[in-house]
């Protein structure tokens, strides 16, 4: 006649290693039904064979991450071909615990194109067809004249 022997646990393994190499992680260990095992019909084991418990690493670096870029500044002049600049800082999250700092640039400039400037137009004339002489007078009227154009052809004056 045989005897019905129920299973027994073994000794719990030794806790495996933490899973992560920083922050919070766990760790486990587990145990066999083998001490003895179950034979003839015998029960086997009641409980779990495994066991977790949670482990707490070195804090983690927290590397930088950019900002949304600000919006685009106003152009650096009022008229003609300037520069419109936006910026974003490294604070989304900000670097820290010997995080990375943000790769990349934090200021972006680009061309702008405003109206154009005035422009002016001026001519000049000489008193020298003929040149006065010595006793007579200079020649009436300015020298010179000038104009304002804009966005429309300067036209000559």
């Amino acid at each position: 006649m045989t005897w019905r022997l129920d299973g027994n646990w073994a000794d719990w393994s030794i806790w495996s290693g933490c899973d992560v190499t920083c922050g919070s992680g766990t760790q486990s260990r587990d145990r066999t039904c083998t001490n003895p095992a179950p034979e003839h019909g015998g029960l086997d084991c009641i409980g779990s064979n495994t066991e977790t418990k949670a482990c707490i690493m070195i804090p983690c670096p927290i590397h930088g991450g950019w900002s949304l870029w600000s919006p685009w500044g106003s152009c650096s002049v009022t008229c003609d071909v300037g520069i419109q600049r936006r910026d974003r800082s490294c604070s989304n999250p900000y670097p820290a615990l010997n995080g990375d700092h943000c790769f990349g640039e934090s200021r972006d400039d680009r061309i702008c194109q405003e109206t154009a400037c005035a422009r002016r137009i001026t001519r000049q004339r000489y008193c020298n067809n003929p040149p006065p002489s010595l006793l007579g007078n200079d020649c009436r009227g300015k020298g010179e004249e000038y104009t304002l154009c804009n966005t429309h052809a300067c036209t000559s004056v």
